[in-house]
């Protein structure tokens, strides 16, 4: 998760520092798409199939999710946590702003938490269940769907659940302009 998390990161750094195209038209400046704001609306519906059939039939119904999601590294936004057997509803609208830069290799990044006190190996109960990453659509578009999760098993990924969302991606107009 970490490589993963550096390289997004460096891709992350690399949009934001590249050039911007100008042009001057009757002695103004005129920026090119990369200065403008874009938001990212998502509708979060629910999950499946998340914990499989090894995890256990007493807990998993009582099971809590929490998801995570972001756009870029360190502007994430963080669900309630919800119970959920392995098919938790979350019915939500979350909105991302950001440069118009990092639509050339942005992805919406989704990560399902499952919190267990009983969980072995973390300090906080906090673990893991599954991960995917989806591409931008394109502005003015709706991506809308059923995404297919992974989960990290020692050094393999195994396809394990799915996201229900939608998202949509749109110029952001400001009112002071």
């Amino acid at each position: 998760m970490a490589r993963t998390m550096n390289n997004d990161i460096d891709n992350y750094n690399r949009a934001l520092k590249k050039k911007r195209m100008t042009y001057k038209d009757d002695g103004q400046e005129k920026h090119s798409y990369l200065d403008q704001k874009v938001v990212l609306s998502v509708d979060i519906y629910h999950a499946d199939g998340l914990d499989g059939p090894n995890y256990g039939t007493i807990c998993c119904t009582n099971s809590v999710y929490q998801l995570v999601l972001w756009v870029e590294p360190g502007k994430e936004y963080e669900s309630k946590f919800v119970y959920g057997s392995p098919n938790p509803k979350w019915n939500r609208q979350v909105n991302f702003q950001f440069s118009a830069s990092l639509l050339e290799w942005g992805s919406l990044h989704v990560e399902i938490l499952r919190k267990d006190n009983s969980e072995p190996g973390t300090s906080n109960g906090i673990s893991g269940v599954s991960r995917t990453r989806i591409p931008l659509p394109k502005i003015n578009q709706k991506k809308e769907g059923k995404f297919g999760l992974t989960k990290s098993e020692g050094h393999v990924l195994k396809a394990e659940g799915h996201i229900f969302l939608s998202m949509k991606l749109g110029q952001y107009i400001s009112l002071d302009d």
